[in-house]
Protein backbone atom coordinates (compact mmCIF):
# COMPACT_ATOMS: atom_id res chain seq x y z
CA UNK A 1 0.00 0.00 0.00
CA UNK A 2 2.00 2.93 1.32
CA UNK A 3 5.29 1.60 -0.06
CA UNK A 4 3.83 1.24 -3.57
CA UNK A 5 2.33 4.73 -3.37
CA UNK A 6 5.70 6.21 -2.48
CA UNK A 7 7.48 4.17 -5.15
CA UNK A 8 5.06 5.57 -7.74
CA UNK A 9 5.69 9.11 -6.49
CA UNK A 10 9.48 8.63 -6.56
CA UNK A 11 9.52 7.05 -10.01
CA UNK A 12 7.21 9.74 -11.37
CA UNK A 13 9.62 12.39 -10.11
CA UNK A 14 12.49 10.61 -11.89
CA UNK A 15 10.57 10.28 -15.15
CA UNK A 16 9.20 13.82 -15.17
CA UNK A 17 12.08 15.96 -13.86
CA UNK A 18 15.80 16.30 -14.58
CA UNK A 19 17.32 16.47 -12.08
CA UNK A 20 14.72 14.95 -9.77
CA UNK A 21 14.23 15.11 -6.03
CA UNK A 22 11.93 13.18 -3.73
CA UNK A 23 11.68 13.41 0.04
CA UNK A 24 9.65 10.47 1.26
CA UNK A 25 9.84 8.41 4.44
CA UNK A 26 11.32 5.38 2.65
CA UNK A 27 12.94 6.81 -0.46
CA UNK A 28 14.71 10.15 -0.46
CA UNK A 29 16.99 11.65 -3.08
CA UNK A 30 18.09 15.04 -4.36
CA UNK A 31 19.30 16.10 -7.80
CA UNK A 32 19.20 12.61 -9.30
CA UNK A 33 19.37 12.14 -13.06
CA UNK A 34 17.43 9.28 -14.62
CA UNK A 35 18.19 8.85 -18.30
CA UNK A 36 17.14 7.91 -20.82
CA UNK A 37 13.63 9.11 -20.17
CA UNK A 38 10.65 7.14 -21.44
CA UNK A 39 10.36 7.85 -25.14
CA UNK A 40 7.31 8.93 -27.10
CA UNK A 41 4.96 8.78 -24.16
CA UNK A 42 2.58 11.36 -22.78
CA UNK A 43 2.89 11.77 -19.91
CA UNK A 44 6.61 11.05 -19.97
CA UNK A 45 6.53 7.73 -18.13
CA UNK A 46 5.87 4.10 -18.93
CA UNK A 47 2.24 3.10 -19.34
CA UNK A 48 0.96 1.55 -16.12
CA UNK A 49 -1.84 -0.93 -15.57
CA UNK A 50 -3.32 -1.50 -12.14
CA UNK A 51 -5.64 -4.24 -10.97
CA UNK A 52 -7.08 -5.96 -7.97
CA UNK A 53 -9.89 -8.12 -6.65
CA UNK A 54 -12.18 -5.10 -6.29
CA UNK A 55 -12.17 -1.35 -6.84
CA UNK A 56 -10.89 -0.41 -3.37
CA UNK A 57 -9.93 3.22 -2.59
CA UNK A 58 -6.16 2.71 -3.07
CA UNK A 59 -6.67 1.08 -6.47
CA UNK A 60 -8.98 3.87 -7.58
CA UNK A 61 -6.53 6.51 -6.36
CA UNK A 62 -3.65 4.88 -8.31
CA UNK A 63 -5.74 4.46 -11.45
CA UNK A 64 -6.88 8.08 -11.37
CA UNK A 65 -3.42 9.50 -10.70
CA UNK A 66 -1.11 7.17 -12.67
CA UNK A 67 -3.24 4.64 -14.50
CA UNK A 68 -3.27 3.88 -18.17
CA UNK A 69 -4.96 0.51 -17.82
CA UNK A 70 -7.31 -1.38 -15.51
CA UNK A 71 -6.69 -5.13 -15.32
CA UNK A 72 -8.92 -6.66 -12.65
CA UNK A 73 -8.28 -10.09 -11.19
CA UNK A 74 -11.48 -11.83 -12.22
CA UNK A 75 -14.57 -10.18 -13.61
CA UNK A 76 -15.07 -6.54 -12.68
CA UNK A 77 -18.49 -5.85 -11.20
CA UNK A 78 -20.80 -3.19 -12.57
CA UNK A 79 -20.30 -1.34 -9.28
CA UNK A 80 -16.50 -1.42 -9.73
CA UNK A 81 -16.80 -0.04 -13.27
CA UNK A 82 -19.18 2.71 -12.11
CA UNK A 83 -16.76 3.61 -9.29
CA UNK A 84 -13.90 3.81 -11.81
CA UNK A 85 -15.91 6.04 -14.14
CA UNK A 86 -16.98 8.34 -11.28
CA UNK A 87 -13.42 8.58 -9.96
CA UNK A 88 -12.05 9.45 -13.38
CA UNK A 89 -14.71 12.10 -13.96
CA UNK A 90 -14.11 13.61 -10.49
CA UNK A 91 -10.39 13.88 -11.35
CA UNK A 92 -11.10 15.50 -14.71
CA UNK A 93 -10.04 12.42 -16.66
CA UNK A 94 -12.00 10.56 -19.30
CA UNK A 95 -12.68 6.91 -18.43
CA UNK A 96 -12.09 6.11 -22.07
CA UNK A 97 -8.46 7.09 -21.46
CA UNK A 98 -8.05 3.94 -19.37
CA UNK A 99 -7.28 0.78 -21.32
CA UNK A 100 -9.65 -1.91 -20.11
CA UNK A 101 -7.73 -5.18 -19.88
CA UNK A 102 -9.56 -8.47 -19.59
CA UNK A 103 -8.40 -12.00 -19.95
CA UNK A 104 -9.01 -15.67 -19.72
CA UNK A 105 -9.83 -17.63 -16.61
CA UNK A 106 -8.19 -20.99 -17.15
CA UNK A 107 -9.70 -24.05 -15.48
CA UNK A 108 -7.56 -27.16 -15.25
CA UNK A 109 -9.13 -30.60 -14.87
CA UNK A 110 -5.93 -32.17 -13.54
CA UNK A 111 -2.42 -31.28 -12.48
CA UNK A 112 -0.93 -32.38 -15.82
CA UNK A 113 -3.66 -31.02 -18.10
CA UNK A 114 -3.88 -27.83 -20.10
CA UNK A 115 -6.95 -25.64 -19.89
CA UNK A 116 -9.56 -25.52 -22.65
CA UNK A 117 -9.15 -22.19 -24.47
CA UNK A 118 -12.79 -22.03 -25.56
CA UNK A 119 -14.01 -22.49 -21.99
CA UNK A 120 -11.48 -19.91 -20.79
CA UNK A 121 -12.77 -17.38 -23.35
CA UNK A 122 -16.45 -18.02 -22.58
CA UNK A 123 -16.96 -14.61 -20.96
CA UNK A 124 -15.11 -12.54 -23.59
CA UNK A 125 -18.45 -11.36 -24.98
CA UNK A 126 -19.46 -10.04 -21.56
CA UNK A 127 -16.05 -8.40 -21.14
CA UNK A 128 -16.38 -6.68 -24.53
CA UNK A 129 -19.88 -5.49 -23.61
CA UNK A 130 -18.42 -4.01 -20.40
CA UNK A 131 -15.85 -2.03 -22.42
CA UNK A 132 -12.80 -4.27 -22.26
CA UNK A 133 -10.71 -3.97 -25.41
CA UNK A 134 -7.40 -5.65 -24.55
CA UNK A 135 -7.14 -9.28 -23.50
CA UNK A 136 -4.31 -11.18 -21.85
CA UNK A 137 -3.98 -14.86 -22.60
CA UNK A 138 -1.20 -17.08 -21.27
CA UNK A 139 -0.55 -19.63 -24.04
CA UNK A 140 1.25 -22.05 -21.71
CA UNK A 141 -2.03 -22.59 -19.86
CA UNK A 142 -3.57 -23.96 -23.05
CA UNK A 143 -0.78 -25.88 -24.77
CA UNK A 144 2.43 -27.58 -23.69
CA UNK A 145 3.75 -27.60 -27.25
CA UNK A 146 5.55 -24.41 -28.34
CA UNK A 147 4.89 -25.41 -31.97
CA UNK A 148 1.14 -25.04 -31.27
CA UNK A 149 1.27 -21.46 -29.96
CA UNK A 150 0.72 -19.95 -33.41
CA UNK A 151 -2.36 -22.10 -34.04
CA UNK A 152 -3.66 -21.26 -30.58
CA UNK A 153 -3.22 -17.52 -31.23
CA UNK A 154 -4.91 -17.80 -34.63
CA UNK A 155 -7.83 -19.60 -32.96
CA UNK A 156 -8.11 -16.85 -30.33
CA UNK A 157 -8.02 -14.08 -32.96
CA UNK A 158 -10.70 -15.83 -35.03
CA UNK A 159 -12.97 -16.15 -31.99
CA UNK A 160 -12.49 -12.52 -30.93
CA UNK A 161 -12.91 -11.29 -34.53
CA UNK A 162 -16.29 -13.00 -34.55
CA UNK A 163 -17.28 -10.99 -31.47
CA UNK A 164 -15.87 -7.74 -32.80
CA UNK A 165 -17.75 -8.06 -36.10
CA UNK A 166 -21.06 -7.21 -34.45
CA UNK A 167 -22.07 -10.83 -34.11
CA UNK A 168 -23.94 -12.01 -31.02
CA UNK A 169 -21.80 -11.54 -27.91
CA UNK A 170 -21.31 -15.20 -27.15
CA UNK A 171 -18.70 -17.64 -28.30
Amino acid sequence: GAILDEQLEAMSALWEHTPASHGGPRFAFDDVYCVPKPWRTDPARPRMWFGGQSMHPALLRRLVRYGDGFHPFGAASGEDLATLRAGMVAAGRDRDGIEMVGGTRAVFSGSDDTADIDAAMADFGDQIEAGFTTFCVKPSQHTDDPAQVRALCEHIVARVSHLDAGAPRSL
